[in-house]
C-alpha cells in the first residue's frame, strides 16, 4: 500500500500525492555507504612437473615466454636458480 504524502502547493493549500516527487533529486557520486574494500588480487598457483621449465610455464600462463622472471620475482624465495626446478615445486604465478 502507497504511503500518503501531504504537501503544500505554491498558493497554500494541501495536496494529495499517491507517489513521492523527485524530480529535484540530482544524481551525483556522493555516497553515505562505505566504500567496498578492494577485490584482493587473485593468487595463481602452478605446481612444476617433469619437463617444466620457467619459459615454458611463462608461455602458457602469458603467452610470451620472455616473462619467466616475472615467475621468478614472484618465487624467490625458494627458486634460487632459474634453471633449476623441481617436479612438486609449487609456484606462485603473479597476474
Amino acid at each position: 500500500m502507497a504511503q500518503e504524502i501531504r504537501h503544500l502547493d505554491p498558493e497554500g493549500s494541501t495536496m494529495k500525492d499517491d507517489k513521492p516527487d523527485f524530480s529535484d533529486v540530482q544524481s551525483g557520486g556522493s555516497s553515505t555507504a562505505p566504500r567496498a574494500p578492494d577485490a584482493p588480487p587473485e593468487i595463481t598457483t602452478y605446481t612444476v612437473v617433469s619437463g617444466d621449465s620457467l619459459s615454458k610455464i611463462a608461455k602458457h600462463f602469458y603467452g610470451d615466454a620472455n616473462q619467466w622472471r616475472r615467475i621468478w620475482e614472484a618465487n624467490k624465495d625458494h627458486v634460487k636458480n632459474p634453471d633449476l626446478i623441481h617436479p612438486g615445486q609449487v609456484l606462485t604465478i603473479p597476474r
